[in-house]
């Protein structure tokens, strides 16, 4: 149960910051990066 939980945190923890990197592209941008390479 304890792995369960821990792994749930750190794939949260992984798409958070993955959305604060497209947000903040998005932002400065002006322009969603969404390529494989971006």
């Amino acid at each position: 149960m304890n792995t369960l939980i821990l792994t749930s945190i750190e794939q949260g923890l992984i798409f958070s910051i993955l959305a604060i990197g497209v947000t903040i592209t998005y932002k400065i941008l002006d322009f969603a990066d969404l390529s494989v390479e971006g």
